[in-house]
């Protein structure tokens, strides 16, 4: 099947780690030592029996993955992101800042609303966070990016359920971080693994938000599947994860739930694609999950000068 498509989740410029974790020099140090793809590859490492929360050695494979990571989030840029895209097949990222480490300014200043288009990440611990989120909105990002792990909130905290109003009220979809702890990000806050119960806690705050969780949940997938297959308002992101995987997710919330992610630079574009290529999926589900549910719940004719009226009918 030669079809392009829309990555959903992609990072550019130095999605810091925190500054509280004797780890850090380390982790840039010896980054090189690690496979460049670690994170792409993890159903080498089979979830269901090394990399669960309830393994007692989870905050070191943790650490472990912080070391694989860390020096990759320096070396991200617009060519190689262009260069990955041309790889892989993907006509149009959307670009996640991670606030405080990568604001919405910067990440706007370097999307060209023809390949590359932005959400916005507000600084949830300001007072004029909501008043932020719906000027970047206004100016054409197309939803919300919130990241529990290094923001240091829960997904019940009061500022995600507004922020989940504001998109609902807005019609954009809200995207967040699901998997691991603060240990991958070299944080200590106080957080452990979050729990996938509170993404229905978010979810039916406001039945009109549109959620996505990232990663279906990274080694929390079972977890993650099992507490929101049944909400029609949420959705996924296949970053990270194997096409067994996402096919059981397919059968699971259905195949209009799912779109297609890499979190690059982390996560490798074309094995992301080709593995929802290699789910197993019929030719009309593959293609919900690599372009046409990202089209029917991302707003793109919304964005700046209208360049995407024309994306329904270019995307093969």
């Amino acid at each position: 099947m030669n079809l392009c498509a829309i990555d959903c989740h992609v990072h550019l410029l130095d999605v810091a780690f925190g500054d509280d974790s004797n780890g850090v020099q380390s982790a840039l140090k010896y980054s090189p030592r690690f496979g460049p793809d670690l994170l792409s590859y993890f159903e080498h490492f089979k979830y269901n029996y090394f990399i669960r929360k309830t393994n007692p050695l989870i905050y070191a494979v943790e650490k472990l993955i912080m070391l694989s990571v860390a020096g990759r989030m320096k070396n991200s840029s617009l060519p190689k992101l262009t260069n990955s895209m041309l790889g892989a097949g993907i006509k149009y990222s959307v670009i996640h800042p991670v606030y405080p480490y990568v604001t919405t300014d910067e990440v706007y200043k370097l999307c060209d609303f023809k390949a590359f288009f932005p959400f916005t990440s507000p600084p949830v611990d300001d007072g004029d966070c909501l008043w932020r989120a719906e000027s970047d909105l206004n100016r054409g990002c197309l939803g919300i990016k919130i990241h529990p792990l290094i923001q240091g909130l829960d997904l019940d905290s009061g500022i995600y359920k507004e922020l989940a109003s504001l998109a609902a009220a807005q019609n954009v979809p809200l995207l967040t971080h699901f998997g691991g702890s603060p240990a991958m990000f070299g944080l200590r806050n106080g957080l452990g693994h979050l729990d996938a119960r509170k993404i229905r806690t978010l979810a039916l705050h406001d039945r009109n938000a549109l959620i996505i969780v990232g990663h279906i949940g990274l080694w929390q997938n079972e977890e993650v599947l099992s507490a929101v297959k049944d909400l029609d308002n949420v959705y996924a992101d296949t970053s990270f994860q194997p096409a067994g995987f996402i096919k059981k997710a397919a059968a699971a919330m259905g195949a209009k739930r799912l779109l297609l992610g890499s979190d690059f630079p982390i996560g490798n574009q074309k094995l992301c694609r080709d593995n929802v290529l290699a789910a197993g999926l019929n030719d009309s589900e593959t293609e919900d999950i690599l372009f046409k549910n990202a089209l029917r719940i991302i707003n793109f004719n919304k964005s700046k000068n209208n360049f995407y009226a024309h994306l329904a009918n270019n995307m093969r």
